[in-house]
């Protein structure tokens, strides 16, 4: 239903940001409807497993071989997924994702600069700080969760954006 509300958008001349925040907000009502039975069986698990596959997510790292482990685990897992090695093109391109795996040391933003900016460019984003340095005693600003690379491998990142997805559409 999803992909037929998503083309015939596209042919009605709804432009591709406005698509593509359809589909996010959709996205997002699917993951907080599975989520938010009391109990969760079977069912419930294989749908909310379905909806979590169409997730888009932004993996911002300017190692190149960081990057590509990260892309490879959030394809792997089933996402969608886009790449930017600076927040000059993660900024570009943040209307369009549902997450965003972030690396605290950029070219062009330091510290918690690049997850602020983002926060900023969309509220509802889930926002993963993945870092080289140990964490400090409070989140960077604007991020859900923060993990340490070579403390967390990729698979701990993919579970860590799931977990987070769920938690930011179970808020009202």
């Amino acid at each position: 239903a999803l992909v037929g509300s998503v083309v015939g958008a596209l042919a009605a001349g709804v432009s591709p940001d406005a698509v593509a925040s359809m589909r996010r907000a959709t996205t997002r009502l699917a993951i907080r409807a599975c989520s938010s039975a009391r109990t969760v069986g079977a069912k419930q698990e294989r749908a909310l497993a379905q909806v979590l596959a169409t997730v888009h997510v932004l993996v911002l790292e300017d190692d190149p071989l960081v990057r590509w482990a990260l892309v490879e685990a959030m394809r792997a897992a089933g996402h969608h997924v886009r790449a930017a090695e600076s927040l000059e093109q993660a900024l570009a391109i943040v209307s369009r994702v549902d997450a965003a795996v972030v690396d605290l040391q950029l070219p062009d933003a330091g510290g918690d600069e690049a997850t602020r900016a983002l926060r900023d460019a969309d509220p509802g984003l889930a926002i993963v700080a993945y870092t080289g340095s140990p964490p400090g005693p409070a989140l960077p600003r604007g991020a859900d969760a923060e993990l340490v690379k070579g403390e967390a491998g990729v698979e701990s990142v993919v579970r860590i954006v799931r977990h987070v997805l769920i938690q930011r559409a179970s808020r009202p």
